[in-house]
């Protein structure tokens, strides 16, 4: 009798320690979950650390101010010119005149400079007809006015950046499907100064080889 009673005691203490192995398995479980979500990142957080830019914005572009309303009258007086029969007869910021002379000079007699047109209006001996899109004041107090040619519907719109010298206001830069205008002609034209009379590397300065 006393050897059953000895047995059922052991059987129960028995059970019970596998009821409390359990738990306390149950318990690292929980543990160990718990820690490696301390480790990793919500997943809002890592999304958006994995995340990189698609491209490199202008960084301009993010000060501008969008302008409502009609074309400012200074843009209007630039219009009627590049709608004239003399559609260069506008006036330059002396830096964009230079670098646009330069980059002649710099090619040479073989026709090889960057422009083979005017930038502002796009055009070669003749204009078209030009209108007044959308325009944006930026941070320094230069103006963006995109333009289109509506001759020209397969020609996308371009920007025409427009900058006040005294009582003046001048072209100071062209942003086109090309890039930014005043920006690859400095490029070029210094490309052109390091390697000057070498016909063959002078193709490179255009990202040819």
């Amino acid at each position: 009798m006393q050897g059953r009673q000895w047995i059922v005691i052991a059987a129960t203490l028995a059970l019970a320690a596998l009821g409390a192995c359990g738990a306390g398995g149950q318990a690292g479980s929980s543990n160990a979950a718990a820690a490696s979500n301390a480790l990793a990142p919500p997943a809002a957080n890592a999304a958006a650390n994995s995340t990189t830019p698609a491209s490199n914005a202008a960084t301009n572009s993010a000060a501008a101010t969008p302008a409502t309303g009609p074309a400012p009258a200074y843009v209007t007086a630039l219009l009627a010119i590049l709608n004239s029969p003399h559609p260069d007869r506008y006036g330059q910021d002396p830096g964009f005149r230079k670098l646009i002379e330069e980059n002649g000079q710099l090619a040479g007699k073989e026709g090889d400079a960057d422009l083979d047109s005017d930038p502002v209006c796009q055009c070669q001996d003749t204009g078209g007809h030009y209108a007044y899109v959308s325009g944006a004041t930026e941070a320094g107090g230069m103006f963006d006015a995109k333009v289109q040619d509506t001759n020209e519907t397969s020609t996308p719109p371009w920007t025409i950046v427009m900058k006040q010298e005294g009582s003046a206001w001048v072209v100071y830069n062209v942003i086109d499907s090309t890039g930014d205008v005043r920006v690859w002609l400095t490029r070029h034209n210094d490309c052109m100064r390091r390697i000057h009379g070498d016909d063959a590397a002078l193709l490179k300065c255009f990202g040819d080889s």
